[in-house]
């Protein structure tokens, strides 16, 4: 007789002889796809999942940016951020990170969304100096490839009229009447239970922690356990 667990590994060896691999074609890549196993990418969004319920197996993201698909990718597969993503005193690659952020909207990457806006939002901690760090070339990719209704579009703003136009008085406002940190968006309140940065994100804030630990000089988040 067979126990609930001995059950529960039969089921899981049956998925794996069952799956499948999803071609994902990118602008540099048409001849031979990348190859991704079903079961993954069915549980990176509904808009994977929905199509690969009605057996779509190709996927063409030609139109997209291919450094952003092979940026996704690898956060997928290595499950962390290209070096270049990262802060580490210096700024990263800002069209980088927008690509990055408006393609996990595009996709409803909710994930990587927030992994992104993560070092989006260190950036700004970062550079709350003054010091010119947020470009127009930048406001206009991010705004012409994300919604209106964008967390990528408020944060960018916000930076834009405290950093750039002066009008703190603004920004300050805002904070003042919302129930976060007066100072940075990483900063704690109410025992360590609130985050500024929760605001933006888009996927569940409950699976995130602040570590306050170093790793290429800037801090890291990690899912609680």
């Amino acid at each position: 007789m067979s126990t609930s667990a001995e059950g529960e590994v039969h089921d899981l060896m049956e998925k794996l002889q069952a799956d499948s691999f999803i071609k994902i074609i990118t602008s540099d890549n048409s001849l031979n796809p990348y190859l991704m196993p079903k079961t993954v990418l069915e549980g990176q969004s509904e808009y994977f999942a929905t199509r690969i319920q009605n057996r779509q197996q190709v996927f063409n993201f030609t139109a997209d940016s291919v450094v952003a698909w092979h940026t996704y990718l690898h956060w997928l597969v290595e499950q962390r951020l290209r070096e270049d993503m990262m802060t580490d005193d210096k700024v990263p690659d800002l069209q980088l990170i927008v690509k990055c952020y408006t393609l996990g909207e595009r996709y409803d990457l909710m994930a990587f969304e927030d992994e992104v806006m993560l070092v989006l939002l260190e950036a700004a901690d970062d550079y709350d100096d003054g010091r010119d760090w947020l470009d127009a070339d930048t406001m206009l990719l991010a705004f012409e490839a994300s919604p209106e209704w964008s967390m990528l579009r408020e944060l960018l703003v916000e930076e834009a009229v405290l950093g750039r136009l002066g009008f703190i008085g603004l920004f300050a406002d805002k904070w003042a009447n919302s129930a976060y940190p007066k100072t940075s968006r990483f900063d704690e309140e109410e025992c360590m239970t609130k985050y500024f940065w929760k605001k933006y994100m888009v996927g569940p804030v409950e699976k995130y922690e602040v570590a306050q630990f170093k790793q290429m000089g800037r801090t890291q988040t990690r899912e609680s356990e």
